[in-house]
């Protein structure tokens, strides 16, 4: 009937492909899905935060970048003043005020949390924490956790805390993360205006 383009001119567009229509349907002309990254976001911690006067201030149920005190961190997306190189790809994920970040898409993403934490003491843990949702914030798992420990004198930055998931998002309106932190006995998380320091990256991988 010409579905195809044999014996009539229905040859589809350059670079199209033949999709079956199944047992019963005739073959249709497609465009391909482009291949690569379709979705790439990163996003800081804007400015050096102390715990606060509570001296266990750091409590790893409180999502940063919302408002509970003392998990008041700043974050923010990503700009060139903090890397001239950088471009977010796609949507990008968005955060409410209550520190929760959400999904532009559905599809399996790759979260990686990478934290930098000052102790006020020496020898104290630090936990690097990310929690999931997959009922819009009613209740949450621990589904990441990374330990590190300060160094044998005061105020000195604990280790690196890098800690990455994969998460398969089916609800961009009830799926979500967010990030948080325990300081054994109080400290600062780091974070510049000018510079990456404490951070996340959000990839989408398929």
């Amino acid at each position: 009937a010409g579905q195809i383009g044999f014996s009539s001119t229905n040859y589809g567009s350059s670079g199209q492909v033949l999709t079956s229509g199944g047992a019963s349907a005739a073959p249709t002309w497609s465009t391909p899905a482009s291949g690569g990254l379709t979705e790439y976001d990163q996003w800081i911690v804007t400015v050096n935060t102390n715990s606060g006067s509570n001296i266990n201030g750091w409590q790893d149920d409180q999502p940063w970048g919302g408002t509970t005190t003392p998990a008041t961190v700043s974050l923010a997306r990503v700009t060139t003043t903090q890397n001239p190189l950088f471009a977010k790809l796609g949507t990008g994920v968005a955060k409410d005020s209550n520190g929760y970040f959400s999904f532009p898409s559905t599809g399996y993403w790759e979260v990686k949390f990478t934290a930098y934490f000052q102790a006020q003491y020496q020898l104290r843990n630090t936990y690097a924490v990310i929690r999931a949702t997959s009922d819009g914030g009613s209740s949450w798992n621990k589904i990441a956790e990374g330990i590190g420990r300060s160094p044998a004198s005061s105020n000195q930055i604990a280790n690196i805390q890098p800690v990455t998931v994969l998460v398969n998002i089916t609800n961009t309106t009830n799926d979500k993360v967010y990030f948080s932190c325990y300081i054994e006995d109080g400290g600062v998380v780091r974070g510049e205006n000018d510079r990456i320091q404490s951070n996340m990256v959000f990839k989408k991988v398929a």
